[in-house]
């Protein structure tokens, strides 16, 4: 199985100070600032796209007319924009300015705003560029020195790498789907208690198998970074403020993708109830 829509990225920008308790926490507007400043704005950029494609990388169908209908319903339901704008939504007053302002630090300064550029260009990679990128990535991570080893081995250990682990969990649950209805005629099911039962089971091993890729795109992301540069980095990402972001992006991402992904079901059912396949 091909996974898809992996990597890294992360967090903030302005500030200024408050008036009250409620004027401390940042507002959908300041989020999604906060969100262009770092990346974040583009967590959803592959998602559909990488949906919309694996119907065929799968071989879920060979049918003409359901792959017409998958593809229509991920362009629609999973548009990046919309997503994006629920993210916004969702991690309104979440943050904190002095949060803000503690990342902000890191984020305006030259090593910031290069590691914003390189997870930005991570994020837009479409789906058979990723796995050349893990490809090379696993071939930078096996040669690497232990002192660089470990600062990969931190990486791992951020909550923020659940972003992947979500989005990942909903394109399997999404494969699962089409295997279940491709042949399915009017009135259409959706099972989903059996789909999710799959992908429980399932969760070792895409874990394992998550992981390692994980680990061979950070290897390639970075491999720009001295291991002074990524020391500083890594030693960031660990503080309070930043995992705290890491935390709340997580939730809200994998809220957003579980919702999204029933609506991607419920709407190709209804495409495919219109119309006899």
């Amino acid at each position: 199985m091909r996974l898809r829509h992996l990597v890294p990225l992360l967090l903030l920008c302005l500030s200024v100070v408050p008036a009250t308790a409620e004027e401390t926490r940042l507002d959908s507007s300041a989020i999604a600032a906060l969100m262009q400043a770092t990346a974040l704005d583009d967590v959803f950029s592959q998602f559909g796209a990488g949906i919309a494609a694996q119907a065929r990388l799968n071989e879920i169908s060979s049918d003409r007319v359901f792959m017409a209908h998958w593809r229509t319903t991920a362009k629609t339901v999973l548009d990046a924009e919309t997503l994006t704008r629920r993210l916004s939504a969702a991690m309104a007053g979440r943050i904190d300015l002095g949060e803000e302002a503690e990342l902000n630090r890191f984020f305006v300064s030259q090593l910031g705003r290069r590691i914003s550029t390189l997870e930005r260009d991570m994020a837009r990679l479409a789906p058979l560029e990723q796995d050349d990128a893990i490809a090379l990535g696993h071939g930078l991570d096996s040669v690497a020195a232990s002192a660089r080893l470990a600062l990969f081995d931190r990486l791992m250990a951020l909550n923020s790498l659940e972003i992947s682990r979500a989005m990942v969990c909903q394109s399997v649950r999404a494969m699962l789907l089409g295997l279940a209805l491709t042949h399915q005629r009017p009135p259409i099911e959706l099972p989903w208690g059996d789909i999710d039962a799959q992908v429980a089971a399932m969760q070792p091993s895409l874990v394992s198998e998550l992981g390692a890729a994980q680990r061979a795109l950070m290897a390639y992301a970075y491999r720009s970074l001295s291991d002074a540069e990524l020391e500083t980095y890594v030693a960031f990402l660990e503080r309070p403020a930043a995992r705290h972001f890491y935390a709340e992006a997580a939730f809200a991402v994998n809220q957003i993708v579980s919702t999204v992904m029933r609506e991607f079901g419920e709407t190709l059912a209804a495409r495919m109830a219109s119309v006899s396949i």
